[in-house]
C-alpha cells in the first residue's frame, strides 16, 4: 500500500491597517487565496492553517495568529510557511535566527 505523505502547509496573512483589511487586492482574503491557488497546484501540498493577522502592525510578533503558527512550528505541525508579502520575513528571520 503506497502511503502518500503530505507537505503540511501553514498560510500566515497580515495587514496593518484596518483600511488595508478591506481593500480588494491587499485584504488578508485576497492574499490567503492567492497562496491557496499556488498550494493546490503542487503535488503532494496540502494547506494545514491559515492564520491570519489583520489590523496588526508587523513592528513586534505580538499577534495572535502569528503567536499561534509559532506555537504549531514549535509542535512540528508545519512543514512549509507561505506568506503574500515579503514584509513578513524578516520576523521570521528574527524568530528563527536565519
Amino acid at each position: 500500500m503506497n502511503k502518500t505523505k503530505f507537505k503540511q502547509c501553514a498560510i500566515y496573512t497580515r495587514v496593518s491597517t484596518d483600511l488595508q483589511a478591506e481593500i480588494e487586492f491587499s485584504s488578508c482574503e485576497s492574499q490567503e487565496e492567492k497562496i491557496r491557488a499556488f498550494v493546490k497546484s503542487q503535488d503532494n501540498w496540502q494547506i494545514y492553517k491559515v492564520y491570519s493577522d489583520a489590523g496588526y502592525s508587523g513592528a513586534n510578533t505580538n499577534r495572535p495568529a502569528l503567536q499561534e503558527l509559532l506555537e504549531d512550528i514549535k509542535q512540528y505541525k508545519i512543514d512549509i510557511i507561505f506568506t503574500y508579502n515579503l514584509i513578513g520575513l524578516p520576523v521570521f528571520q528574527k524568530i528563527f535566527k536565519i
